[in-house]
């Protein structure tokens, strides 16, 4: 192949449209990023609501990725646990750590012995990796309440979306989070309007994606299985883990459910400790109202449940 004047010239064409290109994307994702920092500004993590830093008992109520729900969820959970003092997390918009919110809570906690979980979605496994990190040698669970919690991140039906934009290294904004749900829903089996309507909706809506995709690097890490002796130093006669979940599992669109509730059940089973599934009619991913509301109609305080699987 001859390489002269005109070959060279359409290399160097084809070049300079090659760096156009690049700083055209490369603008684009400043920009995005620019937009992610104005919709979504530095904050840091609270832990709300510790009443006293002598308190001995208390309910850590845990949101998941992108709920910002954490005090209305809080709320319902103390109606689960009556009595007992109640504290939720909100998280920072930059990025969040297990073992940074353990530190929070053995700041705002440091004489505390008796801690009940309530977990949002990918808030069970967090929140139980945040109290086995927090804890002392005295620290022991109380009931656990898991709403349509993963197990880990083999368990969360964005699983695939969230791997094929693992690879983002730039601040995240509006775009980054359009794209991640459009994928995700058409890997859901969504019609590419449907899915792009829902992902519109959501860009500029919800938790930062910033903090989004550090939640999704912990769950990829959280591997509860693993530490199960370091847990069982925390079981006592008081400890048990309830798992609720939609009657239907197909309306969960984003944690498969069934697979969960059975890994939890094995781990409960390791831990030697009472596991109760409830499973909600009329419901679709971490309805905790509704779903406090249907326990609390047929739970009775105080009674001891035989089976391992109930279904309220």
């Amino acid at each position: 192949m001859k390489f002269g004047p005109e070959q060279s010239g359409r290399l160097i064409r084809g070049g300079q449209a090659l760096g156009v290109g690049f700083a055209a994307v490369s603008s684009l994702i400043y920009l995005d990023g620019q937009a992610g920092k104005r919709r979504w500004p530095s904050a840091k993590t609270r832990l709300v609501g510790v009443p006293s830093p002598e308190v001995e008992e208390l309910i850590l109520s845990f949101p998941g990725i992108g709920s910002l729900g954490g005090a209305e969820q809080r709320q319902h959970i103390q109606r689960l646990i009556p009595g007992v003092p109640s504290a939720h997390f909100e998280y920072s918009t930059d990025r969040i750590s297990i073992r940074g919110l353990a530190a929070d809570v053995q700041a705002e906690a440091p004489a505390v012995k008796r801690v009940h979980i309530g977990g949002h979605s990918m808030g069970g496994p967090l929140g139980l990796e945040t109290v086995r990190h927090a804890r002392d040698t005295e620290t022991k669970l109380g009931r656990v309440v898991l709403f349509c919690s993963p197990f880990g991140l083999s368990d969360g039906q964005a699983g695939k979306a969230s791997k094929i934009l693992k690879a983002i290294k730039w601040d995240p904004g509006p775009g980054h989070k359009f794209a991640f749900q459009a994928a995700r829903g058409m890997l859901e089996g969504k019609s590419p309007r449907a899915a792009f309507e829902l992902a519109k909706a959501d860009a500029t809506t919800g938790c930062s994606p910033r903090v989004w995709l550090s939640m999704r690097d912990i769950l990829e890490g959280i591997k509860l299985a693993k530490h199960v002796g370091e847990y069982q130093e925390m079981v006592d006669d008081q400890t048990e883990i309830w798992y609720c979940m939609p009657e239907d599992p197909s309306k969960d669109t984003s944690v498969l459910t069934e697979m969960a509730n059975e890994q939890y059940g094995e781990f409960a089973e390791q831990l030697g400790v009472p596991y109760l599934t409830w499973r909600i009619p009329n419901i679709g991913h971490a309805e905790v109202g509704p779903t406090v509301d249907h326990v609390l109609r047929y739970w009775e305080p105080g009674t001891e449940q035989e089976t391992v699987d109930l279904v309220a």
